[in-house]
């Protein structure tokens, strides 16, 4: 997702879940914060993240919509079936 990682690196954290091998334990990142409000935090975050999902739906829509796609090597946008503007990489060959 991101090369940056944020959360606490357990497998249950509500931050951010890691990615590959993390620990099994309990997330870590609200402990600090009264319980009654851990759940307010914990429910405003699943909504933010399913928030997220919805929005990141509509924009996969929206860009098969208009011709474009996200380049594989870089990230940028660009028209489906040309070379990305700004690696130059050419997404329509197959390596």
């Amino acid at each position: 997702m991101s090369e940056e990682y944020y959360g606490c690196s357990n497998g249950d954290c509500i931050i951010q879940r890691p990615d590959g091998v993390h620990t099994n334990g309990i997330c870590k990142c609200l402990q600090d914060i009264p319980a009654g409000t851990q759940v307010r935090v914990r429910a405003g975050i699943m909504r933010l993240r399913k928030q997220r999902d919805d929005l990141q739906t509509i924009l996969m829509a929206a860009m098969e919509n208009l011709g474009l796609q996200q380049c594989t090597k870089c990230g940028h946008l660009h028209m489906r079936e040309y070379i990305c503007y700004e690696c130059r990489y050419d997404d329509s060959v197959t390596e």
